[in-house]
C-alpha cells in the first residue's frame, strides 16, 4: 500500500473503520453484498463488485472510494481489497 496517495490511504482507513464499526448492523440485510463507500459512509449496497465499481467510477472523478464486501470473513480481492483508485 505504500504507493497509495495520502488521500487514498485516509479514505481507505476511514471507510474500513466505519465498516468495522457497523458490520453487525449491515449483516442481517446486506450480507455478502458490496458497499460502495466514501468519507466513512456507505453510499449504496450492490449485489456485485462490478456494479459498485462502475457507480464509484462514474460519480467520483477523483477515483477515491472503496468497495467492501459485507462479511465478517476477510475477502482478498487483491489490490481492490485495499483501495480502488483508478485514474
Amino acid at each position: 500500500m505504500s504507493n497509495l496517495s495520502d488521500k487514498t490511504r485516509t479514505q481507505l482507513e476511514k471507510n474500513f473503520a466505519a465498516m468495522s464499526q457497523k458490520i453487525n448492523d449491515y449483516l442481517p440485510i446486506h450480507a455478502n453484498k458490496y458497499a460502495l463507500m466514501r468519507d466513512g459512509e456507505v453510499v449504496e449496497f450492490y449485489n456485485d463488485w462490478e456494479s459498485a465499481y462502475k457507480t464509484g467510477a462514474k460519480f467520483y472523478e477523483d477515483g477515491i472510494f472503496t468497495i467492501q464486501q459485507v462479511t465478517k470473513t476477510p475477502v482478498d480481492l487483491g489490490y481492490f481489497s485495499h483501495a480502488v483508485h483508478i485514474r
